[in-house]
């Protein structure tokens, strides 16, 4: 049996250290062993356990992804925030820049962790575990894999709306590294358009294998979602309908009328795992009341219990700003998720607190809004039908509700509804809209590829 290595490119950047966390009910190895550690098919959990760790932690899908989206939007003030953040959002970002260090480094080591598990499974055939439970670990690895490497793309590459099948993408990291002489192997950036083919092939797979339930972990409808999001991005409009409309009709989850009440925190230890159904969350990262925080970058950057500390508030000037939409259109949006004290800049409160939060990552309004869009631009629906889903988000905030929809009205609504979660500096790129100054397709709203990568990589191209 071989052990099982990482790339020279990631060496450098991988952190072994993980954290128990207790909402997944594991501590995970520090190290893989095939040889020593692998023995059943529940220290091949444990390993899926280090993916999740990684790729649902703040440094990545819980806040760095975040954040970096917001920053390059045109959501956030730029008058707080410094040094690498800053960098970032003025497109002067280097290969040192610790944004850029970090969130290649958490992707890639999820991704790399997740293929173990594939390898693994793949291996060895532990006969003390039922197919189904074998099934559903490699479900996970895959569907971790693929918004890992989305996320990424998103980052690091040209939108797909602009040349998907000539503008360089992300290394694709979808073999396990089982010799030494593999991990010194350069890998190229694969093509945008190859990587969302490999994103979108990993969901379908994940989607057969997942279960429909699966406690604070990934489901089936989960992934659904996830591919849902995937091929909005991409201009599938047929099939982001399709997905969408699948898990609004067959997910079971509904959205509570407390519109806070995705942002803030369910003790998963009182013992409902799907409590979350009822709060309009398909997939969300918990945090432990006790000892695991996911929450901790969102809320240090976008809140505070000083308004003047907040680092990222929002634009709050001039037609476009985000606060003028919100004075519009917000409802109870802004005055349960938005805070404005006299002669401050206002912010978001979506990730306010004092004590831990879980973080949702796809909500059920983002598939009402996703649906509507698609559906129209699909020829799917009319214009009567896809203002029913707009209602269905614009009624939990309380403002007035439309007979018919435009396309235009379906992206205001998702800005003020999805504000501050990473969306609009994607959408603005969707769109081919400008983002700020800059022309949707501008390198300067790309990421620079980190040295870690750069200097063990010979094949990897720069932005």
């Amino acid at each position: 049996m071989k052990k099982i290595y990482i790339s020279a490119a990631l060496f450098a950047a991988l952190t072994f250290g993980v954290s128990c966390n207790k909402v997944l009910d594991f501590t995970p190895p520090t190290e893989i062993d095939a040889n020593i550690a692998i023995k059943t098919a529940n220290d091949v959990q444990s390993v899926l356990m280090m993916s999740y760790q990684q790729i649902t932690s703040a440094g990545f899908l819980t806040g760095a992804v975040i954040r970096t989206s917001e920053l390059y939007g045109d959501n956030v003030n730029p008058a707080r925030i410094t040094g690498d953040d800053k960098a970032v959002y003025d497109g002067s970002g280097s290969i040192f820049n610790s944004v850029g260090r970090g969130l290649w480094a958490n992707g890639y080591t999820g991704i790399s962790r997740a293929n173990n598990v594939i390898y693994l499974l793949d291996t060895k055939s532990f006969p003390e575990a039922t197919q189904a439970f074998k099934d559903q670990l490699r479900g996970e690895a895959l569907f971790l894999r693929a918004v890992a490497h989305f996320e990424l793309v998103r980052l690091f590459a040209k939108p797909y709306t602009n040349d998907p099948t000539n503008d360089p993408g992300v290394p694709l990291r979808v073999v396990p590294i089982t010799t030494p002489e593999q991990a010194k192997i350069p890998v190229p950036r694969a093509k945008v358009a190859v990587v969302y083919a490999q994103v979108i092939q990993d969901l379908k797979d994940a989607i057969e294998l997942l279960p429909t339930s699966n406690g604070s972990r990934a489901n089936k409808m989960a992934a659904k979602a996830y591919l849902a999001r995937v091929l909005f991005n991409k201009e599938d409009y047929s099939g982001a309908y399709d997905y969408a409309n699948d898990v609004i009709t067959n997910s079971g989850v509904v959205s509570d009328m407390n519109i806070t009440a995705p942002f803030r925190m369910i003790d998963k230890e009182a013992g409902d795992n799907d409590n979350y159904k009822t709060r309009g969350v398909l997939f969300q990262v918990y945090s432990s009341s006790n000892s695991y925080d996911v929450s901790t970058l969102l809320r240090n950057d976008f809140w505070n219990t000083s308004a003047s500390a907040v680092r990222i508030p929002f634009t709050n000037s001039g037609s476009n700003s985000i606060y003028t939409a919100l004075l519009n259109n917000g409802g109870s949006r802004l005055s349960q998720l938005v805070e404005a004290p006299t002669g401050e800049l206002p912010y978001s409160s979506k990730w306010q607190g004092l004590m831990f939060m879980n973080v949702p990552i796809i909500r059920l309004t983002e598939m009402y809004l996703t649906r509507a869009e698609a559906g129209l631009r699909a020829g799917k629906v009319d214009a009567t039908t896809a203002a029913a889903d707009v209602n269905y988000v614009r009624s939990l905030a309380g403002v007035s509700t439309f007979t018919t929809v435009t396309l235009e009205d379906i992206q205001a609504e998702r800005r003020v509804e999805l504000v501050m979660e990473g969306d609009r500096f994607h959408e603005l790129r969707r769109l081919k809209q400008n983002v700020r100054s800059n022309p949707f397709n501008s390198s300067d709203l790309l990421l620079k590829i980190p040295d870690s990568e750069t200097n063990a990589n010979s094949a990897i191209e720069q932005n």
